[in-house]
């Protein structure tokens, strides 16, 4: 929590990081990892104290490059932060 009470935002960027690394992998041959390249959140509103859940589809898989896109959503189910990003096959 920041010192407003809420989670900081550098909580949700790494939540959504994770979870696109993750869906990421999922979808890579074996021998392949991915490294992000790039990742834009938007902060929708503030995230209390509770369960967060990151939900992320993978857009595009490309052979050098997955595009994907993330929800996270507060205990209420209110979506608190959106992302898309960029992760390159290596």
């Amino acid at each position: 929590m920041n010192p407003h009470g809420v989670v900081h935002g550098a909580v949700l960027f790494a939540l959504i990081d994770t979870s696109m690394g993750g869906a990421a992998t999922s979808i890579l041959a074996e021998g392949e990892r991915p490294a992000t390249i790039e990742v834009q959140t938007r902060f929708l509103r503030p995230a209390v104290a509770g369960e967060l859940w990151c939900e992320t589809t993978v857009v595009k898989p490309g052979r050098r490059v997955v595009h994907l896109e993330s929800r996270v959503s507060g205990a209420d189910g209110k979506i608190v932060a959106t992302g898309s990003g960029s992760f390159a096959v290596i």
